[in-house]
């Protein structure tokens, strides 16, 4: 019984931070993209302590986004692009036209798949994992990476829970601060809040 009950564990992922009826910071509602991407409905954000939680709802399971319908893991259909304006200065962080919304961003959080093969002589099975990147914005369009983590050798900071995934993100990393304008990018489409 209790192998059993790991295995489910295992397989939904350990909560990260509790969300109670919490309002998402961006719903995008209906926007276009390629029918086998997942889709974010809505996106979490909270600050405790020294770490900012992010919680991204997908259109379908995670799990379902990871891999094809013969249970085969695959890469490329989980891609999310999260920018942060930590400073409120459109002159600082990524450049663009002055009505582009993520012009101003300090931070780029991205979200995405990472296909993994086997291999025979670690005896691993190929596999897909989920995977996390915080990167630095400048002015001249270079990037710098702060953090990065994949579901698999970070559980306690990345989760995958039935349509969610959920990461405790280190806040000094993410920038996140309350009042943080927040912009959501998929496609052609841009959404965007502020922390709370």
């Amino acid at each position: 019984m209790k192998r059993l009950l790991m295995l489910a564990l295992l397989a939904q992922g350990r909560p990260l931070h509790y969300w109670g009826p919490s309002v998402p910071v961006i719903a995008p509602g209906v926007h276009e993209t390629r029918p086998e991407v997942a889709r974010v409905t809505q996106i979490h954000a909270d600050l405790e302590d020294g770490d900012a939680f992010l919680r991204f709802v997908l259109d379908r399971a995670v799990r379902e986004a990871m891999s094809l319908r013969d249970g085969t893991p695959v890469s490329g259909r989980l891609q999310i692009s999260l920018y942060i304006d930590v400073d409120d200065d459109p002159e600082t962080g990524r450049t663009g036209p002055v009505d582009e919304q993520r012009r101003g961003a300090d931070r780029l959080i991205e979200v995405s798949t990472l296909y993994v093969g086997a291999d025979e002589e670690e005896e691993r099975e190929a596999q897909a994992r989920v995977l996390i990147t915080i990167d630095a914005l400048d002015a001249r369009g270079r990037r710098e990476r702060l953090w990065a983590g994949d579901h698999v050798d970070l559980p306690d900071r990345i989760s995958l829970r039935g349509d969610s995934v959920e990461a405790r993100l280190p806040r000094s990393g993410t920038g996140l601060e309350p009042g943080s304008r927040l912009v959501y990018a998929t496609g052609d489409s841009v959404f965007e809040g502020w922390m709370r």
